[in-house]
């Protein structure tokens, strides 16, 4: 009988003993991973706070990237007599004065935010898609305040003012006529 608990306990040992190689093996390999990696999701404070720097620093170059744009494409004087012409990728503030036209590139969007102004179509008799109410403004409709407006394509498309100043906000390509 006792050598059956001698045998027991050699196997005990033999299991115990992979068990422990196991263990140390798992625990070596995790030394090597890169924190942050598919196979080691847990990170560190510091590596946290290196990407957080790294986000900072590349979305503070994207605003300067777009406050340089902005300043570029937006110091247009509308009313001298002179096409302006500019484009945005947010949205500016454009000034209307009676009789001016804001005709838009492709893709241009629009709303009317103070002021009355039409519709003008192209040359074949489409309009400016009003995206608010879902329809097509041909020349001569009533543009109604704050509706988002489309021009599909650079083709003549635009509004135009119709009392003393209509102020618009335009994003994309425009010519001020």
């Amino acid at each position: 009988m006792k050598k059956s608990t001698g045998k027991k306990a050699l196997y005990g040992a033999i299991i115990g003993g992979v068990v422990l190689v196991g263990a140390f093996t798992q625990m070596s390999e995790a030394n090597f991973l890169e924190p942050g990696s598919q196979e080691d999701p847990i990170v560190t404070q510091s590596y946290v706070e290196t990407r957080n720097e790294q986000l900072r620093y590349y979305i503070d170059e994207k605003v300067k990237g777009l406050e340089t744009q902005i300043t570029k494409g937006g110091e247009s004087v509308p009313g001298n007599g002179t096409p302006v012409t500019g484009q945005q990728q947010v949205f500016e503030i454009v000034v209307l004065t009676q009789g001016q036209q804001l005709l838009g590139g492709n893709s241009t969007e629009m709303i009317l935010r103070g002021g009355e102004a039409t519709a003008v179509g192209n040359t074949a008799g489409d309009g400016v898609t009003n995206i608010t109410v879902g329809t097509d403004l041909r020349t001569g409709h009533k543009v109604e305040p704050n509706h988002l407006l489309i021009v599909p394509k650079k083709d003549g498309r635009g509004i135009a003012a119709q009392t003393e100043q209509i102020w618009v906000m335009v994003r994309g390509e425009y010519t001020i006529q």
